[in-house]
């Protein structure tokens, strides 16, 4: 019967560490790799053919694209952190970035790969009025590469953005169409 015990602790263990694991998606950035919790990316899409200017729009607002129907301001990640230019536009690809006000799609060089993080692997930083773009750090390989998981709740309250507002209906019809379609 201890035998038995030990194996239902592991059990339990090995479980509850699964369920703390988080999911990060990396991207980059230049010669900057940044990570994103997976559940804050709703898909990640080619630059688009056409985007439309906004007058008086901060240097990092490339402009408003349309996405099956929906209005999606493209953040210019490289301007925004202050990265040097790199990449052509033409191989770019926005993440489309999901939060209770809205969305908004963030320009990037290359997508990277889908990291599980244990919460041992994750360092958060305490910024006084949480307004930092930059919200912690992975260690990953035994601290031996670092990276930047970027504040979705800073990105929501970037100045000056357009952001069109969701409507609660279509975006959960949208969520239920999205997991069937995963899983057909």
């Amino acid at each position: 019967d201890v035998n038995r015990s030990n194996a239902m602790d592991t059990a339990i263990t090995t479980s509850t560490r699964q369920e703390a694991t988080e999911l990060f998606g990396s991207f980059h950035l230049g010669d900057t790799e940044l990570v994103l919790p997976v559940t804050a990316v709703q898909e990640v899409v080619g630059y688009p053919a056409v985007i439309t200017q906004v007058p008086l729009a901060p240097s990092y607002l490339l402009g408003l694209f349309n996405l099956r129907g929906r209005l999606i301001p493209i953040v210019h990640l490289g301007q925004l952190l202050q990265l040097p230019e790199s990449g052509t536009r033409e191989t770019s690809k926005i993440a489309i970035v999901e939060f209770r006000q809205g969305r908004i799609g963030l320009l990037f060089d290359a997508t990277g790969e889908i990291l599980r993080v244990t919460p041992e692997q994750k360092v958060i930083f305490h910024d006084g009025e949480g307004s930092s773009m930059i919200g912690g750090a992975l260690k990953l390989d035994g601290g031996n590469r670092i990276l930047q998981i970027l504040s979705v709740d800073a990105l929501q309250h970037l100045h000056d953005m357009p952001i069109p507002k969701v409507d609660a209906n279509e975006s959960g019809r949208q969520r239920a169409a999205q997991g069937q379609r995963r899983q057909g």
